[in-house]
């Protein structure tokens, strides 16, 4: 059992990690095993700053959502080989070319995300409308 915040009837309530019953003590300690319901399910790690945080500040747990990750690799022969100054000194300035230009994106993009969040809000609060 996980310490999981379960939903029930739109109030969210605390569960214990290890008798998975519902702690309601302020605290987080339950009163029927003593375990606290803030800690971590993998490494029972506590995180004092944000009791309620997402992810497990030490090990990376998350109890709401699952992160898998691959990364798959191998040498590429796509890039140019640096052997002199010269070649160290314009390998230099097309990353910094390369670094500015995806700043700029990202900050277009940036800007773009509040006027995007409220249309999809005015979408979601508009009643349904049937083409057809």
């Amino acid at each position: 059992a996980a310490a999981a915040v379960a939903a029930a009837g739109g109030a969210e309530r605390l569960l214990c990690p290890r008798c998975s019953r519902a702690v309601s003590d302020r605290h987080g300690i339950c009163r029927h095993c003593g375990d606290n319901a803030y800690q971590c399910r993998q490494c029972r790690n506590i995180n004092f700053d944000q009791l309620d945080a997402f992810l497990c500040n030490e090990c990376g747990f998350c109890k709401h959502a699952r992160f898998d990750f691959q990364l798959r690799a191998r040498p590429s022969r796509e890039a140019e080989p640096v052997a002199t100054p010269e070649d160290r000194i314009a390998a230099l300035a097309t990353v910094e070319r390369e670094l500015s230009a995806s700043a700029e994106k990202r900050a277009q993009l940036a800007a773009a995300r509040a006027p995007l969040a409220a249309l999809v809000a005015r979408v979601r609060a508009s009643p349904a409308v049937v083409v057809g």
